[in-house]
């Protein structure tokens, strides 16, 4: 089975989308590709479709409620501060209890399946959050698909 890369608890999400209110809650987690050296890509530049934007905002919207009580959970169950938190990596999750353990994996798989089930698959939405970091461009399609996204779910 692949991995989804899952900066857990590391990437703060709402310096990314600060404009966006609801993206706030968002602070903590972000999926994203660790794989990748920043430096030999800076000269690349990722083209992403439209509806890879649109899909991938989809995506990100599904996993937030799931992520929110994953880290709930955890912190609950650590009774501290939550370490960095990898799906692809056992080193982050090793040192976790075992029910701490079992809910990062159940996040993880539901994580990737909403990917999946957004059109994307889990190597190309990691390249996105991974471009997102570094093109200024494509982070701001994304906060504004975002942002309609969300307005369109407020306004049924």
């Amino acid at each position: 089975m692949k991995k989804i890369d899952n900066l857990f608890f590391r990437i703060n999400i709402q310096q990314l989308f600060l404009p966006i209110c609801f993206i706030a809650t968002l602070s903590t987690t972000s999926i994203i590709s660790s794989s990748y050296n920043l430096s030999v890509r800076a000269a690349e530049s990722l083209i992403v479709s439209n509806s890879e934007v649109t899909n991938y905002a989809q995506a990100v919207l599904a996993m937030e409620p799931g992520r929110k009580a994953a880290f709930q959970t955890i912190k609950s169950l650590m009774g501290k501060e939550v370490p960095q938190i990898f799906c692809n990596s056992a080193d982050t999750i090793g040192s976790l209890s075992i029910d701490a353990k079992k809910v990062v994996v159940n996040y993880c798989n539901a994580s990737q399946k909403i990917v999946e089930a957004n059109h994307l698959t889990i190597e190309r939405f990691n390249r996105i959050t991974q471009e997102i970091l570094v093109n200024d461009t494509l982070k701001q399609q994304i906060q504004n698909e975002l942002s309609r996204l969300q307005k369109n779910v407020g306004s049924h």
